[in-house]
């Protein structure tokens, strides 16, 4: 499936009513399954180190969307567990739901240049639904509040907006949305513990049970 900035709204219309109104699930009925046909190499492909070494033993992706409160929660809930947790990776993809979504995605990707991808990523789901109300502003207003927290983490503001509105990272997003799809991801957050897939959001105490599993089957 074919995903560009021309287009992305017929994904709304065919993913369904609930990614229209949300763009994220809570609890799924599919979680704990297992995607076989998915490796771990081929979920890492254009995706962000948030936390741990590339060398773990256990791989943690998260499909997100910015604009996702459901994504938000799971960040902000496992953000302790995910950063000082020994054995595991946790790294983002980005699948993108809402259309306002695309300058925040791609504002993580450029604040990679500057290797503070993992603090924006941080910043950015602090503020959705938070007192920035990222869901309620223009495209044009996204891209000026990415510029704030640039800068807030002393990035050359000048050089990012150029970064952003150039869209520099544009086929990287496109490709992991449309790589996620492919996969028969349904929406937002969609996790893989290594090949585990959790459709859905799923409670830190849950997620945190089944990295734990992990970690004792691979050590």
């Amino acid at each position: 499936m074919f995903f560009s900035s021309k287009n992305i709204k017929f994904l709304f219309l065919l993913y369904g009513a609930l990614l229209l109104l949300t763009g994220c699930f809570s609890n799924s009925s599919s979680n704990n399954t297992y995607a076989k046909e998915v490796s771990v190499d081929e979920l890492l492909q254009n995706a962000i180190l948030l936390y741990g070494k590339e060398d773990a033993k256990v791989k943690v992706v998260i499909f997100s969307d910015y604009l996702c409160p459901y994504c938000k929660k799971l960040a902000e809930e496992n953000y302790d567990f995910f950063k000082n947790t020994e054995g595991i990776a946790v790294y983002h993809r980005d699948l993108v739901v809402h259309t306002k979504s695309l300058p925040l995605s791609l504002a993580v990707r450029c604040a990679g240049e500057y290797g503070k991808a993992n603090e924006m990523h941080s910043i950015v789901f602090a503020n959705v639904n938070a007192g920035d109300n990222l869901q309620r502003y223009s495209e044009d207003l996204i891209e000026a509040k990415a510029r704030e927290y640039a800068m807030f983490l002393g990035i050359n503001p000048n050089a990012f907006s150029d970064c952003i509105k150039q869209k520099k990272y544009f086929s990287s997003v496109e490709w992991s949305t449309n790589n996620g799809y492919a996969m028969g991801l349904k929406g937002t957050p969609s996790i893989f513990v290594n090949k585990r897939l959790i459709a859905g959001y799923v409670k830190s105490d849950e997620l945190k049970k089944i990295i734990n599993e992990e970690l004792s089957s691979v050590n």
